[in-house]
C-alpha cells in the first residue's frame, strides 16, 4: 500500500505559509516561477478556471477560516456543501461535530463561538465535500492538543476515504502528524 500524500509546510510566523496557500488555491498570482497541476501550467488559468478547479478538486481550511459570522455553524457547513453539489447528510455533519465536541454549537450563530470552535466548524465544512486535495493553513492554531489530535484523525480518515492528498501548514511540526514530506520555509 502506498503512503498517503501528506505534505507539511513548517515555518515561523510571517514567512509565507498563508501566501503559499493562497497561491496554491489560485487566489494570488503575484509570484515568480511556475505552478503546475499535473502537467498543466496554471499561468494560463483565469478566475473561472481556478474557481472550477477549487470547486472540483480542493477543499480548504484557511487561517482566517472564511466563514460567515451571521450564519449558524450548521448553515456555514451546509452552504459550502450545497454550493459544491455535495449534498452531505445532517447525520454525517452531526457525527463529525460530535467527534470534535461542537454538536451543541451547530445551531449557534458563528460570531458567538470561540475561535477554536470556529476552527472546528471550518474543519467539518472542509470535510463535508469532495476533494482531491485538502489544504489546511494552520488549522489547529487555537485548539488544544487533544482536540487537534481528534481533528487530525478525522482529517486523515476522510482524506484516505477520498484517496486525497493533504497539504498542511504549521508554525512547528505537530508530533501526531507523520507526513510523507516536510518542507521548511
Amino acid at each position: 500500500m502506498r503512503q498517503q500524500a501528506v505534505y507539511q509546510i513548517v515555518a515561523s510566523s510571517g514567512s509565507g505559509k498563508s501566501t503559499l496557500v493562497s497561491i496554491l488555491s489560485g487566489l494570488r498570482n503575484d509570484y515568480s516561477g511556475a505552478l503546475k497541476i499535473g502537467a498543466t501550467d496554471t499561468s494560463s488559468y483565469g478566475s473561472k478556471a481556478w474557481s472550477l478547479w477549487r470547486s472540483k478538486h480542493a477543499s480548504f481550511v484557511f487561517q482566517d477560516l472564511r466563514l460567515f459570522p451571521e450564519l449558524t455553524a450548521m448553515e456555514n457547513i451546509i452552504l459550502t456543501s450545497e454550493l459544491n453539489a455535495n449534498k452531505i447528510s445532517v447525520a454525517s455533519i452531526t457525527t463529525m461535530a460530535e467527534q470534535l465536541g461542537i454538536t451543541a454549537k451547530l445551531p449557534v450563530v458563528l460570531k458567538k463561538l470561540s475561535y477554536g470552535q470556529m476552527q472546528r466548524v471550518a474543519i467539518v465544512r472542509a470535510l463535508s465535500r469532495d476533494y482531491d486535495w485538502l489544504i489546511l493553513d494552520e488549522p489547529f492554531s487555537h485548539l488544544d492538543v487533544a482536540n487537534a489530535e481528534v481533528a487530525w484523525s478525522m482529517i486523515l480518515d476522510d482524506a484516505r476515504s477520498k484517496n486525497a492528498g493533504i497539504i498542511i501548514t504549521s508554525l512547528d511540526p505537530y508530533p501526531f502528524i507523520h507526513p510523507y514530506k516536510v518542507f521548511k520555509l
